[in-house]
């Protein structure tokens, strides 16, 4: 059973329609722990790799139950991993083994600048949606119903160019379907949006209000953004 990390925070356990395409070598081991991450290369050796949580803790990455993974600076996943009995820093970083990654789609948020723009960005619901803020990213995890033909759109969309920072900073989740009309079924997945670009020098956090198109109607969520 898998445990949870105070450090992790909240984390749902799904199945992701990202999924990675690596080879377990160890096809019948789960690591312990399971959280949202983002990878780390080290600059010295593109073969070696960290994982980042969202509260800036270091997973040390020593063994990898896996072959076949190039790392990618900055790739958004989902990490299984237990930690190592014998720990090298432990004040500093974590050292874990690796047994599973799920690559995640991450992206910045986006400005709404025209109607032709505002058109392709799509107004249809998100089914059972759960959004919450870790360190620097608003993650919506959610329910999809996929044909497997047509690639869906997700994004978060800011409608102003500037920024009131005197009041909540209004952002709306937009999904397009792109006219997928597939029903069945249907899989988990966790997106991650970076909202780093909304940041404030003077100030330590920032309310969010975020519009959710959801299944059961429109869904206004505050979410506090700390970055300090």
């Amino acid at each position: 059973m898998k445990k949870n990390l105070s450090i992790i925070g909240l984390l749902l356990v799904f199945t992701t329609v990202f999924t990675s395409c690596l080879q377990d070598d160890e096809s019948n081991s789960t690591g312990d722990y399971l959280a949202l991450a983002t990878v780390m290369v080290n600059p010295n050796n593109h073969g070696d790799f960290d994982l980042i949580l969202d509260d800036s803790t270091i997973l040390a990455v020593k063994e990898i139950a896996f072959s076949g993974y190039m790392p990618v600076n900055n790739q958004r996943v989902l990490a299984s991993f237990s930690k190592m009995k014998f720990q090298s820093n432990p004040s500093a970083q974590i050292d874990i083994k690796l047994y599973h990654m799920d690559f995640l789609l991450s992206k910045p948020i986006i400005k709404l600048m025209n109607k032709a723009m505002d058109d392709t960005l799509g107004n249809d619901e998100l089914y059972k949606p759960v959004v919450w803020v870790s360190g620097k990213y608003l993650n919506v995890n959610f329910v999809v119903y996929q044909s497997g033909t047509v690639n869906h759109i997700i994004n978060l969309v800011s409608d102003s160019l500037d920024i009131d920072y005197n009041k909540p900073v209004d952002l709306a989740l937009r999904y397009n379907r792109k006219n997928d009309s597939y029903l069945a079924g249907g899989s988990t997945t966790v997106v991650s949006f970076d909202l780093s670009s909304i940041k404030k020098a003077d100030r330590d956090s920032l309310i969010l209000n975020v519009k959710i198109p959801t299944n059961d109607g429109i869904l206004n969520k505050s979410l506090v953004y700390k970055y300090k």
